[in-house]
């Protein structure tokens, strides 16, 4: 989606600007802490994810990921573990 009056390059270069800043925090995380929260997770949460995760398994350094959900209500389970059928 393109804000009025400004023009297409100008979007795609703050785009890739914001993907090299995400990408450079990621590379020099040591924890990523993801909120799943939601019927299903974020797509640039997921990709966020998944980045980190290949970073961990290329390099030496020690790296974790934590997911948080706050609301098991979405989610289709509660915390006694027992899985509640989705509403129709």
């Amino acid at each position: 989606m393109r804000a009025i009056g400004q023009p297409l390059n100008i979007l795609l270069l703050r785009t890739a600007s914001d993907f090299e800043k995400t990408f450079q925090a990621l590379q020099d995380a040591d924890v990523l802490m993801a909120v799943l929260d939601g019927y299903s997770v974020d797509d640039s949460v997921a990709a966020q994810i998944g980045i980190f995760y290949t970073l961990a398994r290329q390099g030496d350094k020690k790296r974790q990921v934590i997911g948080i959900l706050h609301d098991t209500r979405v989610a289709g389970w509660s915390w006694s573990g027992k899985i509640k059928p989705r509403p129709r």
